[in-house]
């Protein structure tokens, strides 16, 4: 069983949470307000920072994501035969 990101399955839930928080651009507040958030990698773990006019006001955990199952055999089959099926088509024209 895998983790599913986007279009991604990954082997292990925190790869796929790693690549999740890692593709997060910084996140504006308020559009009239010097504030915003990041995430950053802390050890095992994600923090969501958030800073005012460049000065970091609080850490907090970021929050828990849940991620569809995927099957990294079965997505791998799938590819490799509509490849198959293209490569067929190429051959016969």
């Amino acid at each position: 069983m895998g983790f599913r990101v986007g279009h991604q399955c990954f082997a292990s839930e925190s790869d796929a949470e790693d690549y999740f928080y890692s593709q997060q651009s910084v996140i504006p507040v308020r559009a009239d307000h010097p504030t915003y958030m990041v995430f950053h990698k802390n050890g095992d773990g994600w923090l969501q920072n958030t800073y005012v006019n460049n000065q970091l006001v609080y850490s907090v955990n970021a929050p828990a994501r849940g991620f569809s199952e995927c099957s990294p055999a079965k997505e791998f089959a799938s590819g490799a035969g509509v490849g198959l099926a293209m490569m067929a088509v190429l051959a016969l024209v």
